[in-house]
């Protein structure tokens, strides 16, 4: 008996894993992380306990209020933890801005863009927000300082406003961590590390 070889032709459709939702975590790559990567167990605390939608594999950070999702790239990505703490907060702090939390409405106010004032309020949260887990601090969104520094001339006060909303999407993601018994644990592992 012989054999013959019949070639035969097949098409795929391949998608890139960073592509789909819902996929079983046992599909998933593991999150490559660089060696000197060193979790914030409190800044885990903090994304963790917030309930916000954070998906990671986006090639940037931000925000989609529509679907009211935060969407990262992986933790791979970033240079260290400083890096990737920081955007997340930042995000976090955007995400505080929904009609059902904060209720924080995007309008123009003299002198600056309202996408550049809440680009504000998001990086003064996320400072609030890393130095309370204890990282050091650093500006995440540059870009903007021109815009900033602009708006702030004009208006001697817009950095008490921004501080101020800063400070209630803070208030809004700590009031309950703060009495748990998982956050002080948190920050005696932090302490003692």
């Amino acid at each position: 008996m012989t054999t013959t070889v019949i070639p035969l032709l097949r098409s795929f459709t391949v998608f890139n894993v960073q592509q789909l939702d819902g996929l079983p975590e046992a599909l998933q790559p593991a999150p490559q992380t660089s060696p000197d990567w060193c979790a914030c167990d409190i800044a885990e605390f903090i994304l963790n306990a917030s309930h916000a939608q954070i998906r990671h594999g986006a090639a940037r950070a931000f925000y989609a209020p529509a679907l009211d999702v935060i969407q990262l790239p992986e933790r791979s990505a970033f240079a260290n933890a400083t890096d990737y703490y920081g955007t997340a907060l930042h995000e976090l702090t955007h995400w505080t801005g929904h009609p059902d939390r904060c209720n924080r409405v995007l309008s123009s106010r003299a002198h600056i863009e309202a996408y550049a004032f809440e680009e504000l309020v998001a990086e003064m949260g996320s400072a609030f927000l890393g130095n309370y887990c204890g990282l050091p601090g650093q500006l995440q969104h540059a870009s903007y300082i021109d815009s900033w520094l602009q708006a702030l001339r004009c208006d001697k006060r817009l950095i008490f406003t921004a501080a101020s909303l800063a400070q209630k999407a803070a208030d809004y993601l700590l009031p309950e961590l703060l009495s748990t018994e998982a956050l002080a644990a948190a920050q005696h592992t932090e302490m003692a590390a």
